[in-house]
């Protein structure tokens, strides 16, 4: 987490952090406390910038991880490195929460962040 110190007015320090930093921070948090969520924190780690940038890991339910993609040719695509994504993303996870399939969504998040 991104931190700086900020001298106030009584001469102390304070911590200022980023925004940015307290969301993911709170979201990895989330993810991690719960059973099935751990793929989705190990999912930018195991798949790498490019994908990562174009999806975002919503859920895991018994073993099946759904994955939103930012548009039909992203998807179109990760379909065809779905075996492999997830070979990558096992490696990582231990042996109780095993991806056994992955499932590819249109995004809604990604549609309404670029009509704004």
């Amino acid at each position: 987490m991104s931190k700086r110190t900020k001298k106030t007015g009584e001469g102390r320090y304070r911590k200022t952090l980023w925004i940015n930093d307290i969301i993911l921070d709170v979201l990895d948090g989330l993810f991690s406390k719960s059973e099935e969520g751990m793929p989705g924190v190990v999912w930018k780690d195991a798949v790498g910038s490019p994908v990562n940038i174009h999806t975002k890991p919503i859920s895991t339910k018994e073993g099946v991880l759904t994955v939103e993609v930012e548009n039909p040719v992203w998807r179109q695509q990760l379909e065809f490195l779905k075996e492999e994504l997830k070979d990558k993303l096992n490696k990582k996870l231990p042996d109780n929460r095993k991806i056994k399939k992955i499932k590819f969504i249109g995004a809604k998040v990604f549609r309404s962040e670029k009509e704004e």
